[in-house]
């Protein structure tokens, strides 16, 4: 047995050298397919094995990032800016409107082209036009936190405290899309490697962007 053979050892090295910049391949797209999945292993996984609280915040957090990288199209480092205190305090406003109920979604920190720490408000559709309830999952994951005493800081932190960086982003999505590929080899074929080929760091604004494009939405409206 020699592990430089091995399809794992090779899996790893081409990752390292995608990280270090030996070897550029984009992010793959998420399909308006793959998100169906998504969602749908996720309410199985809420209803099958959500009997505690942990177990429920994990299902509902993958949820979150998965809802904030794609409908809000967000790059994988702007995910991590996602503010807890900033969602409750304008929670009521936004899941209330009487015209438009959203998601009050607030990012904190420093953004590219901006000096200073800002805050920027991102509305994301309470209920999407296909009946997915955002609302609903967000509210679950909030929930979740208020109840482990969580309502500060980042939105989705790592067991420090800290934003959750991209790589630990990805460990929460890959769970997501391996289930998705196990259950909907239609939306994810056996011959796609998930942990290679997709990331939070761009696959789902590319897949948003493309959604935006096949939809006819303005490309001055995608790129703002």
């Amino acid at each position: 047995y020699s592990p430089t053979n091995s399809l794992w050892f090779k899996r790893c090295m081409t990752g390292l050298h995608r990280r270090m910049g030996d070897v550029w391949k984009p992010d793959k797209a998420v399909s308006r397919y793959v998100i169906r999945g998504c969602f749908s292993v996720l309410e199985y996984q809420w209803e099958a094995y959500g009997n505690d609280n942990y177990s429920r915040m994990m299902i509902a957090k993958a949820a979150s990032i998965i809802i904030t990288g794609y409908y809000a199209s967000l790059r994988g480092e702007e995910v991590g800016k996602a503010d807890v205190a900033g969602v409750w305090k304008h929670w009521k406003d936004g899941t209330n409107h009487p015209d438009w109920k959203h998601i009050p979604l607030i990012l904190a920190g420093t953004f590219k082209g901006e000096i200073g720490v800002k805050l920027f408000v991102q509305p994301l559709a309470a209920i999407t036009k296909d009946g997915r309830n955002l609302v609903q999952w967000f509210h679950r994951f909030l929930e979740c936190l208020r109840i482990e005493g969580i309502v500060s800081g980042p939105l989705f932190s790592n067991e420090k405290g800290k934003p959750m960086s991209v790589a630990e982003l990805d460990v929460q999505f890959h769970s997501v899309l391996l289930e998705v590929q196990r259950r909907f080899p239609n939306a994810i074929p056996d011959s796609v490697n998930v942990i290679e080929d997709y990331s939070v760091y761009r696959s789902l604004r590319r897949g948003a962007t493309s959604e935006a494009q096949n939809e006819g939405i303005d490309q001055m409206v995608i790129e703002s």
